[in-house]
């Protein structure tokens, strides 16, 4: 397996993670979640990875190997409730971190777990992190993979609706995008 990167950085107050993308399948994702670091996967996010449609993780969504560098953009950064929007997210990455317009692909989530633990995303107090990447259909909706924590179900990987490719967001979590 590739040596990972673990490595941290600020840019304009945004936590900016180096990673390694290692090629991984959806079922190795899955064991990977589960065995190394204790995730319990959604339904949905389990179809998702599994998924052998055109749309599915295997064929769009693996990340090549390599180095990343990931920024968590906080989607409290938009105030108003009303406009904290995929769209406008990915326009304020654009804006602050020089993000390019091509969405990341869904196994980008994936990796973060292997640099970013559940103690740090409290610390950071998220709730949720997600890269949103071309949907995936499961359960008949377009979706996107999700990092969870809750206290009643912790590291829980599981997925959002996304339907016509924008959704408002909740001011606890952050947006998983690359940087150039």
């Amino acid at each position: 397996m590739t040596q990972l990167v673990s490595k941290f950085e600020r840019i304009n107050g945004i936590l900016v993670l180096s990673l390694m993308g290692r090629n991984l399948s959806g079922a190795d994702v899955i064991t990977v979640l589960k065995t190394t670091h204790n995730f319990r996967i959604g339904g949905s996010a389990e179809q998702m990875l599994l998924s052998k449609n055109s749309d599915g993780f295997d064929a769009n969504h693996r990340v090549p190997v390599g180095a990343y560098r990931v920024a968590l953009l906080p989607t409290k950064l938009i105030d108003d409730a009303s406009l904290r929007t995929s769209k406008n997210l990915k326009k304020l990455a654009k804006e602050l971190l020089g993000c390019s317009d091509d969405p990341p692909r869904a196994g980008i989530t994936a990796e973060i777990p292997e640099v970013f633990s559940d103690e740090l995303m409290q610390k950071e107090n998220l709730e949720y992190i997600a890269a949103v990447h071309t949907p995936i259909v499961a359960f008949g909706e377009p979706r996107i993979l999700a990092i969870r924590l809750y206290e009643k179900t912790p590291k829980w990987f599981g997925s959002f609706r996304h339907k016509d490719g924008d959704m408002t967001w909740n001011e606890k979590g952050a947006h998983a995008v690359l940087l150039p």
